[in-house]
């Protein structure tokens, strides 16, 4: 029996997965070994290739939005190698409000590392804070404009502000 063939707008599409392909696999499977024809062969085994490619950028693509949605990837340094295959894949896969979610997460968890790393903005706000509840300055003001170059803070607004909302020296 002949695979009939469908419309696009036939095809269905789950939500967490695109078209297996397993199908449309295992009939070219079967027509292989009914044909004693040499061409007709070698173009079922360029087909079967074909949609063995499809399969696995599908399960490449589904293994990556796992690994975005889970949070294992925060940066593209930590991405494994993809098809671009797989990428389109992946955009048909997922919509556009988890592709923004996806962003998010990412862009926050960069922002975050960045203001964490050694030297990085939390560090100086502490290092400031710190010096600050020693009790040498009498204001915000003139412990910020005394320490801020001296600290590492490229402004002394910068350390100013990173003083908003400390608790008064007794």
């Amino acid at each position: 029996m002949k695979p009939r063939a469908r419309k696009a707008s036939e095809l269905s599409c789950e939500h967490d997965s695109l078209w297996d392909f397993s199908e449309i696999y295992e009939s070219l499977d079967k027509l292989s070994t009914k044909t004693k024809d040499a061409s007709i062969q070698k173009n079922i085994e360029d087909a079967k290739r074909s949609f063995g490619m499809l399969r696995a950028a599908n399960q490449e693509a589904l293994k990556l939005k796992g690994m975005l949605s889970d949070g294992e990837i925060w940066d593209f340094a930590d991405m494994p190698p993809v098809s671009g295959l797989a990428v389109l894949y992946l955009t048909a896969i997922m919509d556009k409000e988890s592709i923004q979610q996806a962003r998010s997460k990412l862009g926050a968890h960069a922002v975050n590392a960045r203001h964490d790393k050694p030297g990085g903005s939390r560090e100086l706000a502490a290092r400031i804070r710190m010096v600050w509840a020693t009790g040498k300055y009498t204001s915000r003001d003139i412990c910020a404009e005394e320490e801020w170059a001296e600290l590492g803070f490229k402004s002394f607004s910068t350390a100013r502000k990173a003083l908003r909302n400390t608790p008064d020296n007794a």
